[in-house]
């Protein structure tokens, strides 16, 4: 991956130097803060974290993921336009808004249909935003300059996305601007000349705001060369297009592609021994090749990649990005010796901050920690205004059991606005937590809630300090929070029931099921979840004549009928466990029978026990019943009771 060095200026730092509030709302997971685009940014909003490990792993679909990331156009636009509402200040405001969907939803099966679809949002959310702009009196005194990339592959002669060709699509971008100051808009030969232009627009003089290793008006691409050995294309201004791939079916690096497009096709259809074909010949065909290999790698047996293996570390050369993918490769291939003797050498030699950065991702996912803390540190040093290393660098010495040092390096990273997120902040609460500092961490997590309310992890945590502090109404109340709202209050009030009972707050979980109760006395789901939780807490006679007096009113319930053969399995009562099963096998439907299959209260007696026989081999004869809207499924798990 790339990183802008430290030294290089961009539009960001000159406008926040001119008195600017600078913010970005990114779609697109590759342009991660470890890219060094954030610099200069009040606030950068990506969909991607800096971090290779999610804070817990039972928030890893909750947080942000590893780079890769995407966040639709509409989520996008509808970030920018929340902040806007509430935006206190009047300063001028610079907002980089970065679309992704063209690449986040491209699909090898069906490439234009996604395409279009994509542009589709795109086109939408622009409309959204200059709609919004309108209404709130701003149109007259924004700009907006869209800055399209065009020239995106859709799978022909193997390409996929950008990055193999500069042909005229992708080299010769151009732009839109609509808005205030369009008119005396001067439009830049490319888009390297952005930068000038914008500047000029808003009467600041570019030469006020010097760069240092400024991109010039020349385009350059590197991954033929990285992925293919074939030379790097160069371009500047007014020159004709190099040749890869400017004259389609011409040539070994067309028929290379051609069978690597042949592969990504056969893989979005699971035919995986003719994507294995396709990449053996693009191989053969290109003896200096990684992609075909390193996906090679990917399809084959262990037993099968040894050769593979010894060509890709035999053509890796000299060159640091194709080790670097070829070490990558190997640790994917559980080669961890073979990756961590290529990375040994890279650290040795110079490195650019992007190549250190990918080093150092490498080296921790080997299990190389305090050697990809030593690379991020070198990359700390390099750059004064860099966060997201920081908060790297306490992820790694968490990982290596240091909570003090990652305790330091979360609360430099929180010193930087941009940075102060909900995550990081619960980070930090973790580390105090590890140095028994519980009554600081409380804090921490408190403050997370207030940065991101919906986000449940920091109410999880609370509770689980507070419980061991004996404060069960605090922890009861932080667990209640931590459930996420489905729209329906009875089943919010399941949910959160079940929550506290996992906790053992039964007596919690019983007053709020019977506090919903006395609102809707007549509600099922309710019901059931009652006579389970006086169930789960010994109270079986309770819960039983609650069952009881349920079938009595409605016999043709069968998770009434399985809830009491738990009943009665948890009272010690097999035979009438027993029975209860048989009156439920005789209306369930499919989804009960899978329930009664593997519950763990019917089945804990093991193959001696006839009541767990007789749950094993329970197979519903009834049709399925419809459930009340409060015992819908929610996270892909039945949940009509706690």
């Amino acid at each position: 991956m790339a990183r802008v060095p430290a030294a290089s200026g961009n539009l960001a730092d000159a406008l926040k130097n001119q008195g600017y509030e600078t913010r970005a709302y990114i779609g697109e997971g590759s342009i991660s803060t470890l890219t060094g685009l954030a610099r200069g940014f009040d606030s950068f909003e990506t969909p991607s974290g800096p971090t290779l490990t999610a804070i817990a792993a039972d928030e890893s679909g909750r947080l942000r993921p590893w780079r890769g990331g995407f966040a639709p156009a509409k989520e996008v636009a509808s970030a920018f336009l929340s902040y806007l509402r509430a935006r206190p200040n009047q300063k001028p405001l610079f907002v980089w808004i970065h679309f992704g969907d063209a690449v986040g939803r491209f699909d090898p099966a069906r490439p234009e249909e996604a395409y279009d679809a994509a542009i589709k949002d795109v086109n939408e959310a622009i409309g959204v935003l200059r709609d919004a702009l309108d209404s709130y009196g701003l149109a007259g005194r924004t700009t907006m300059i869209v800055a399209p990339l065009y020239g995106m592959a859709l799978g022909e002669q193997g390409e996929q996305r950008f990055g193999l060709t500069l042909s005229d699509p992708v080299a010769l971008q151009t732009v839109s601007v609509v808005g205030s100051g369009a008119e005396r808009f001067k439009f830049p030969a490319s888009l390297a000349g952005l930068h000038d232009a914008i500047l000029d627009l808003l009467g600041i003089d570019p030469a006020k705001a010097p760069r240092t290793g400024a991109a010039p008006a020349v385009a350059v691409a590197t991954l033929p060369e990285r992925l293919y050995g074939w030379p790097a294309l160069r371009r500047a201004a007014g020159e004709p297009a190099p040749p890869l791939l400017s004259n389609p079916g011409e040539g070994p690096p067309a028929e290379v592609l051609a069978r690597m497009g042949e592969a990504h096709l056969a893989l979005a259809a699971d035919r995986v021994p003719d994507a294995v074909v396709a990449l053996r010949e693009a191989a053969r065909l290109a003896p200096r090749a990684i992609a075909p290999r390193a996906l090679l790698v990917q399809l084959l047996p262990p037993a099968e990649r040894g050769p593979l293996l010894e060509e890709l570390k035999a053509i890796a050369g000299s060159s640091v990005p194709r080790r670097i993918d070829v070490a990558r490769t190997l640790a994917g291939a559980e080669d961890a010796a073979g990756a961590r003797a290529i990375l040994d050498q890279l650290v040795a030699g110079p490195l650019t901050p992007g190549e250190r950065v990918a080093v150092a991702e490498q080296l921790s996912t080997i299990g190389a920690t305090e050697a990809a803390i030593e690379q991020v540190r070198l990359l700390i040093d390099e750059d004064k205004d860099a966060p997201e290393l920081l908060e790297w660098q306490g992820d790694l010495f968490m990982q290596t059991q240091n909570a003090y040092r990652a305790r330091v390096a979360y609360e430099k990273a929180l010193e930087s606005p941009r940075q102060r997120s909900a995550g990081l902040v619960a980070k930090l609460g973790n580390a105090l937590v590890d140095l028994n500092e519980k009554d600081a961490a409380l804090l921490q997590f408190a403050e997370a809630t207030k940065l991101d309310p919906s986000y449940r992890y920091p109410y999880t945590r609370a509770a689980e300090l507070l419980l061991a502090q004996g404060k069960e109404g605090e922890a009861a109340t932080a667990l209640m929070k931590s459930v996420g709202a489905t729209g329906d209050p009875v089943q919010d009030v399941l949910n959160q029931a079940r929550a506290l009972q996992r906790a053992g707050l039964l007596s919690y979980a019983a007053t709020i099921v019977d506090q919903a109760l006395a609102k809707d006395p007549q509600n099922l789901a309710l019901q059931l979840g009652m006579a389970q939780l006086l169930g789960a807490g010994g109270r079986h006679e309770d819960a039983r004549s609650r069952l009881q007096t349920i079938l009595a009113a409605q016999p043709g319930v069968a998770q009434a009928w399985v809830e009491l053969a738990r009943v009665e399995a948890e009272a010690g009562n097999e035979p009438a466990a027993i029975a209860a099963l048989d009156q439920a096998e005789a209306v369930a439907g499919p989804g009960v029978t899978e329930t009664v299959r593997t519950d763990k209260t019917l089945l804990k007696g093991g193959p001696g026990s006839a009541l767990a026989r007789r749950a094993q081999a329970f197979q519903g004869r009834g049709q399925a019943k419809a459930r009340p809207p409060t015992q819908r499924a929610v996270g892909g798990a039945p949940t009509g009771t706690p």
